[in-house]
């Protein structure tokens, strides 16, 4: 798993990011509702852990809803019945940033304060007002300068977030960020044993992410997101090949961008190669992703399918599934022990 480091302030233990570290998990309950917030609507997954057993799915809910977040996520509640859970949240895509930054050589207890110097310069906003949280990367190269993720976010973003999810009543644990989340689902993939690569679109850019066993090696965003792609997708005929300029132009950028993190993966650690690219459910649906990365990329491509992942679970229809994605993730979060 990627690793918080315990020095900051907002770390929690079992390898887990959580920009706040001051809500305590209580023994014996064993279901995390998570809960994400789109322009449009709101998303609900809960999963149940029962000891060793795989995570159940018991919800996976999109709950179209215009205005104030709160109010929307009230009624959201009332109607599955999941008032006053426990819950974790995600920060939205555009209310924080990932930073790959060099590892400061300090001491655990001084890493804090020498990740706040290292990227004061590299951020919109004072410093004094971002809060900050790591994310270790494994597996590096002896010879290079260890390299770490910062995620630095507004506090003033951190504390709506809060009252968004208080005001409707839960009992919040936990921050994460959409790496994380989508972290958290292809760690139950069998091919991330020896690694795997997942491509995902939001509705404005989209990510790229590496694993192995858990563990996050390498994330990066592209400023191609679903919507792009579908609307460059009306000057062809995408489903009989027939891409057009626009979209050919978009797909053959996320192409590279797939080649270069792969070919960075490669070169930057010792471990096997990747064994496939997985492309994360969109909303709408894009079947010519697959189509046109199988025959442009180099290993194979396949379809995160969450039947795969829960097999028992009541599933909806791939458009809800896309827009509950990052929220199933985020209830997968397993917590040991929040500091």
């Amino acid at each position: 798993m990627a690793k918080s480091h315990p020095a900051t302030e907002s770390m929690s233990a079992h390898g887990r990011l959580a920009l706040l570290p001051f809500f305590k998990s209580k023994k014996g309950r064993d279901a995390l509702t998570a809960v994400t917030f789109a322009e449009d609507g709101i998303a609900l997954a809960r999963i149940r852990r029962a000891g060793a057993g795989p995570a159940q799915l018991l919800t996976c809910e999109f709950h179209p809803h215009e205005g104030e977040a709160a109010t929307g996520l009230r009624e959201a509640l009332s109607e599955t019945g999941t008032a006053n859970a426990r819950c974790t949240t995600l920060m939205g895509g555009r209310d924080y940033q990932l930073l790959l930054v060099e590892a400061p050589d300090v001491e655990p207890s001084e890493l804090r304060a020498a990740i706040r110097w290292r990227i004061k310069d590299l951020i919109d906003f004072h410093i004094d007002d971002a809060v900050i949280d790591v994310i270790e990367i494994p597996g590096q190269d002896r010879g290079r300068s260890r390299m770490m993720y910062a995620v630095v976010a507004r506090a003033s973003r951190i504390r709506a977030r809060i009252d968004e999810i208080e005001d409707a009543g839960l009992e919040l644990t936990a921050i994460d960020v959409g790496e994380l989340a989508l972290r958290n689902l292809t760690a139950l993939l069998p091919e991330d044993e020896r690694g795997s690569c997942l491509l995902w679109f939001g509705p404005d850019y989209g990510s790229i992410q590496i694993t192995r066993g858990g563990e996050l090696f390498l994330a990066r965003r592209i400023d191609v997101g679903a919507a792009q792609l579908l609307a460059a997708a009306q000057h062809g005929d995408p489903d009989v090949g027939d891409y057009g300029e626009p979209l050919a132009a978009l797909l053959e950028q996320v192409t590279l961008e797939i080649q270069r993190s792969l070919d960075y993966y490669d070169s930057h650690f010792s471990q096997p190669p990747v064994q496939a690219v997985f492309i994360a459910p969109t909303a709408p649906e894009l079947a010519f992703l697959n189509a046109y990365l199988g025959t442009n990329i180099n290993i194979e491509v396949r379809t995160l399918e969450l039947d795969r992942l829960f097999p028992d679970a009541v599933l909806p229809d791939p458009v809800t599934q896309a827009r509950c994605l990052t929220a199933i993730g985020a209830a997968l979060r397993h917590e040991e022990l929040v500091l």
